[in-house]
């Protein structure tokens, strides 16, 4: 094993949450996860293309894993809404969305919190996946910005402005 610039020993967790923390490393896994999704869906449906708007990558900072989301998912998928992230949700949503839930940032937070996560170790980042904005970064909305903002550890692509 050989030290890279993080001064970790390569392979070891040490050097797996030097590298994941870095917001260009998290961008690219998240286009990556966002290309592998986007291979899946029917490519005659453009339906199926258009819903799918963003996608975020929620980081822990103690792990190194990274949990990924995107909008509308937890409804889309069937996923619970972990009993922690359902206490911080405001009750209706503060912007034109759904639900408060409806967000990528909230799919990734929600995945992160189901697998043993902890919301003050998690970094996020999210982007467009829109086919004109793809990889674009996006900042969070309002009910993100009132859900994740001074609970998490960094949000890397911005919270909305005014909150």
């Amino acid at each position: 094993m050989s030290k890279t610039n993080s001064h970790q020993f390569s392979g070891t967790r040490g050097e797996k949450i030097a590298q994941g923390i870095k917001p260009e490393n998290q961008r690219a896994k998240l286009i990556y996860w966002t290309n592998s999704v986007l291979s899946v869906l029917d490519p005659k449906s453009t339906t199926q293309r258009k819903k799918f708007n963003t996608a975020t990558v929620a980081f822990d900072e103690e792990t190194g894993d990274l949990y990924f989301g995107r909008n509308g998912g937890i409804d889309k998928f069937g996923d619970e809404i972990h009993p922690d992230l359902k206490k911080l949700l405001p009750s209706s949503s503060q912007n034109d969305y759904p639900t408060p839930w409806n967000c990528s940032e909230s799919d990734a937070v929600n995945r992160a919190l189901h697998g043993g996560a902890k919301l003050h170790n998690l970094h996020i980042y999210t982007i467009y996946t829109s086919e004109k904005g793809f990889g674009n970064t996006k900042v969070s909305c309002k009910n993100c910005t009132m859900t994740y903002k001074g609970k998490i550890k960094k949000n890397n692509t911005g919270w909305h402005k005014g909150e």
